[in-house]
């Protein structure tokens, strides 16, 4: 076993690649997306594919899958050269794509998902216990073996429905996956449930390509890495023979430095908070809820998933379903119940999923931009060039990349939509920023740009209050940490005195940290 308890890693060095992809270009009108990348995956290896958004990782996946087609270069199948038109040509020479977005039909039970396209037949008619029989069978090479398959996928949690989803591809003897971001949209938990799927699809022989970007999972499941920038690869290694900072840097392609935290000093007793919330409870999920935000903190919640972590930033958002007890901020009470007045008293809110309730992504970046303000304007020409104007300089001052500001929000990545609705929030001035997984989903160039931002802005008589799933963030970025769990506040912590095990330990339930009960504290 590895220190971090997973199983050593095979050596793959000598195996023949299963898929290879040899010079690969694309472009996109004058701009190269893919400049001569080649990568390959082995049979018994998970290959991570890491890079920051816009690198070109989702790009090679869809030209690996036969969604879109390179303008140059080579695709080879077990070493024969193959050419996809259309994604069931990689689907026929044993290529699974699995995006973000587990693509399956909700009114379908998960038998039937995961014979989709192929239902076994006895004459005219569907064989109804086959099916069942060939998903529990496809299920069990994954260890799972309690699923319904009888249940409809519109009831599964993130983590099982990307089982169906694995699932659906070993049913059709598909021994090359392609995972785009799986872990995107998964708790802790979740995704360590998946590691050890994927590890064990490694033991029998499934050639696995993972694009990530999140750095912590690269020692926990992949055997190699590739680096990938602005279309080109920059290096590929076994996991091990550099450290997470050194990749990190590969991404970007420019040193990251420190954190710059600057932690907030001691402060006397009897300070006025800027926020005090007690017992706020919004059932079924955050029963009791107490803790205070001083000015000039970055205070960071953690609580593994139904902790009530998300829905106790949505209360204070007045974006909650009949919240009560108290909350104040500089000393007024909160409206909880009206998202409007609580933006008129000073609180900024980045909702948890920005596509759902952060963007309208058939607007231009200048309308999401001002999206609180374009309600009250008519007509709608009203101040528009004072609009683009300050569109485009809150794009600057955050970095936000895009085709131009009047582009669609859903032509930007991931990230730069999330810097997006960061600038839009920031621009109102909020004396409080409540931020609800403000980095999932985006890579560690933007990642640093938004925590960056948070701790910028967070200065004077100002605060924030973060939530995420990535506790590591919180570690490094948060002046202290309010732990969570069954909806409950168990332990207000300073940031620098925990690592990653300690909050992993406390929001399971514990009373206190693992390294004190080792010892018998």
């Amino acid at each position: 076993m590895t220190a971090n308890g997973t199983a050593p890693l095979l050596d793959t060095t000598s195996r023949p690649a299963l898929l290879s992809l040899d010079s690969i270009e694309k472009w996109y009108g004058g701009t190269p997306a893919l400049s001569g990348v080649s990568f390959d995956c082995r049979p018994g290896e998970i290959h991570a594919l890491i890079g920051e958004n816009g690198s070109g990782k989702s790009t090679l996946l869809k030209v690996a899958s036969g969604e879109i087609r390179a303008d140059a270069g080579s695709i080879f199948v077990e070493g024969r050269s193959v050419r996809f038109h259309q994604p069931t040509d990689a689907i026929r020479a044993g290529v699974a794509l699995i995006p973000q977005e587990v693509p399956l039909v909700e009114s379908l039970t998960v038998a039937e998902n995961i014979s989709l396209g192929a239902l076994p037949a006895r004459g005219l008619k569907v064989d109804w216990k086959s099916c069942r029989e060939r998903a529990r069978a496809s299920l069990a090479l994954l260890g799972e073996k309690e699923l319904d398959v009888t249940r409809d996928v519109n009831m599964l949690t993130a983590d099982t429905r990307q089982l169906v989803a694995i699932a659906r591809a070993l049913a059709r003897g598909q021994r090359i996956l392609l995972l785009d971001e799986p872990t995107s949209s998964l708790s802790l938990g979740q995704a360590n449930r998946l590691f050890a799927v994927l590890r064990e699809l490694r033991h029998q022989g499934i050639a696995i390509a993972y694009v990530t970007q999140r750095l912590a999972e690269l020692e926990q499941v992949a055997d190699r890495v590739t680096v990938i920038r602005d279309g080109r690869v920059v290096a590929v290694m076994h996991v091990g023979d550099v450290g997470a900072g050194q990749i990190a840097e590969m991404m970007v392609g420019r040193p990251l430095g420190q954190s710059a935290r600057s932690r907030v000093q001691e402060r006397e007793d009897g300070t006025t908070p800027l926020l005090r919330v007690e017992d706020l409870g919004m059932p079924p999920a955050l029963r009791s809820a107490s803790l205070t935000v001083h000015a000039g903190e970055v205070v960071g919640i953690a609580g593994l998933e139904g902790s009530g972590a998300s829905e106790l930033l949505a209360a204070l958002a007045g974006a909650g379903t009949d919240p009560r007890g108290m909350a104040l901020l500089g000393g007024k009470p909160l409206p909880l119940t009206s998202v409007r007045a609580a933006m008129a008293i000073g609180v900024g809110f980045l909702p948890r999923d920005r596509r759902l309730e952060g963007l309208v992504p058939m607007l231009s970046v200048a309308e999401n931009m001002h999206l609180s303000d374009l309600s009250s304007l008519w007509p709608p020409f009203v101040g528009l060039r004072r609009r683009r104007r300050s569109a485009s300089m809150l794009a600057r001052r955050f970095s936000v990349r895009m085709p131009g500001i009047e582009a669609p929000a859903d032509a930007l990545s991931g990230g730069n939509q999330q810097k997006l609705v960061m600038a839009r929030v920031l621009a109102r001035n909020p004396r409080l920023l409540l931020l609800s997984e403000p980095t999932r989903g985006v890579d560690i160039g933007a990642k640093i740009d938004i925590f960056r931002a948070v701790r910028d802005y967070a200065q004077g008589d100002r605060a924030a209050l973060v939530y995420s799933s990535e506790f590591t963030d919180l570690i490094e970025w948060c002046d202290r940490i309010v732990i969570l769990y069954r909806g409950h506040t168990i332990g207000d912590y300073p940031a620098g005195s925990l690592d990653e095990e300690d909050v992993i330990h406390l929001a399971g339930g514990a009373t206190q940290l693992s390294r004190d009960a080792e010892r018998g504290d």
